[in-house]
């Protein structure tokens, strides 16, 4: 599946969003999905803190996604939780 048909079918319902690469894990709360082929992860003040381009991704028996894409990063594993958001 590409990432751009997952974020289509699945992104309304995201509350947050885990990027591990690594050893360093980023959380993210916000985020913009362009029509360009970008997604954008962004900080808490929406500064943008990690672009990722479309790609491929398969899933975790855990759950979650192994995301691969032609540009840095190349692989890393995301982790979409789902739900409403509270604060």
């Amino acid at each position: 599946m590409t990432f751009h048909d997952y974020l289509l079918k699945n992104l309304e319902n995201t509350a947050m969003i885990d990027l591990r690469t690594g050893d360093d894990i980023f959380q993210y709360n916000y985020w913009n999905w362009l029509s360009n082929g970008q997604f954008h992860l962004l900080n808490d003040d929406y500064t943008i803190g990690h672009i990722l381009h479309d790609g491929t991704i398969s899933q975790n028996e855990d759950g979650s996604l192994v995301f691969s894409a032609r540009y840095h990063p190349c692989k890393l594993i995301l982790n979409f939780y789902f739900g409403k958001a509270t604060k």
